[in-house]
């Protein structure tokens, strides 16, 4: 990744950590495209990692809701401990985060603005969602709506100029509604799939049509996809539940291997069937070992027939520098456990059958999983004390530099401050302060939005060629 201001903060990554290709390799200006191409005809791909980010001063907060910054940030001050996190309201959690952003921002400062009311100056970036659905522009939640967001779809996307947000499509039917709401921004990403809700009626062609949409979109990830026991469709579906959970499991693993080939990160929704998500994973892994076994004997055949015609009979050894691939080449290059409410020892799992698809695997390479935690999901939803506890649990067990901020939330006017409430959360769940969870997360999330598999740019462009 090529460094990015979070106030005074770079987002580099750490020195010396390996990555995928990434978006930002091959980025030099706001007229590049994905892969270093020119930007397809539309804009919804024109996520820029290089060009995220306004001139300082372009942005101000207007001087009521700048004395509520001030107040918020005198709160938080003075304790280290991060307890008061855990009762922030998510407003009032990124109200904290905008203040310490403007205030730590190159060049910030207090100034007089036009109607002749003081403004702080935002930094370029305080926060970044890795899960949500605002394109769906349904109901704002009063948890997280604030006044001065409530001016429209399209003038609330200018207003949050300082978050990097996902929007996921859930099926096929809003595929189009994602797209065109991640176009009036470089600021947000489209994801394309379809939910494990939305399966009845899935159509007989929507893989080879999502297939299609994300070659025509290469800024896009996959998702949201997954597996859900507790799914109304499970329960409603005409051919009963185990045809249900069949069909799930098929376009989970199918658009998970899409993900793959294509060399896109993807979001999973996992609610109760980790067992079935692990057993897909090693079936996935299990048939990899086969084609790599399988490449492996056909290229001894090969240098044995070679030898027996060219050479007389001699034979050589397989050469050190024959590339087979790796495990990790079946799966995506970065997936992103959404609002997860596994335990902590499921989070141990994943890390473990990450290790094992890699020859060698150190902590300076770049992570496949992702951990998601979000206010709607893991505060509002499962509030219960037991839930709570496991949830705390989970967040300590995920290496840090996994962690990513969801808003989950459906509606434009709930992004900054869901994000902000997951900020809060984790922070109060690894004790540490807002600032400190907030420049964490945004790194962490530009990472993982942002990573691409290199080898995979001839596959796409030869599919996009057979499929035209």
């Amino acid at each position: 990744l090529a460094p990015f201001s979070f106030g005074a903060l770079s987002l580099a990554p750490p020195p010396g950590r390996r990555h995928h290709r990434t978006m930002g390799d091959s980025i030099v200006s706001s007229g590049s495209g994905v892969f270093g191409q020119p930007f397809p005809p539309c804009p919804c791909c024109a996520f820029v990692p290089g060009d995220l980010f306004l001139p300082p001063g372009a942005r101000c907060i207007p001087e009521e809701e700048a004395h509520q910054l001030t107040e918020t940030a005198d709160r938080v001050d003075g304790d280290e401990s991060g307890a008061s996190i855990a009762a922030m309201d998510p407003k009032e959690a990124l109200l904290a985060i905008r203040m310490e952003a403007a205030q730590t921002a190159p060049g910030a400062e207090v100034d007089d603005v036009d109607e002749g009311t003081y403004g702080y100056f935002l930094p370029r970036v305080a926060l970044v969602d890795t899960h949500g659905h605002p394109h769906l522009n349904r109901d704002s939640r009063g948890e997280y709506s604030t006044e001065h967001d409530k001016d429209g779809h399209g003038a609330l996307i200018e207003e949050q100029r300082d978050v990097i947000s996902l929007t996921c499509s859930v099926s096929e039917s809003d595929w189009d509604d994602a797209l065109e709401y991640a176009s009036r921004s470089n600021r947000v990403v489209p994801g394309l799939g379809v939910h494990p809700w939305y399966l009845a009626d899935l159509s007989d062609t929507y893989l080879a049509d999502l297939e299609r949409r994300l070659l025509d979109h290469p800024g896009a990830i996959v998702g949201e996809i997954g597996l859900c026991k507790v799914a109304k469709f499970v329960r409603t579906y005409p051919e009963g539940k185990a045809a249900a959970m069949s069909l799930q499991r098929r376009a989970f693993r199918e658009q998970l291997e899409l993900a793959a080939r294509l060399g896109r990160p993807t979001t999973v929704h996992c609610v109760q069937q980790h067992g079935v998500l692990m057993k897909v994973l090693k079936e996935i892994r299990e048939e990899k070992a086969k084609e790599i076994k399988e490449k492996k004997r056909q290229r001894w055949r090969n240098k044995r027939e070679a030898a027996d015609t060219e050479h007389g009979g001699m034979i050589f050894k397989d050469g050190k520098d024959d590339n087979f691939g790796t495990f990790a080449d079946a799966f995506p290059p970065a997936i992103g456990m959404h609002s997860f409410t596994g335990t902590a020892h499921y989070v141990g799992e994943l890390l473990k059958f990450e290790e094992s698809l890699f020859d060698e695997k150190d902590e300076d390479m770049a992570p496949v999983f992702y951990f998601g935690f979000s206010h709607m999901v893991n505060v509002l939803m499962c509030s219960s004390p037991k839930s709570q506890r496991q949830s705390t649990e989970a967040i300590k067990a995920v290496p840090p530099h996994r962690l990513l901020a969801e808003s989950d939330v459906h509606s434009p006017q709930d992004v900054a401050a869901g994000t902000a409430g997951a900020v809060a959360y984790i922070g109060a769940a690894i004790g540490q302060t807002l600032p400190e969870v907030a420049s964490l997360t945004a790194r962490n999330g530009i990472e993982f939005l942002s990573t691409r598999r290199k080898e995979t740019d001839k596959i796409g462009d030869a599919r996009t060629r057979e499929l035209q």
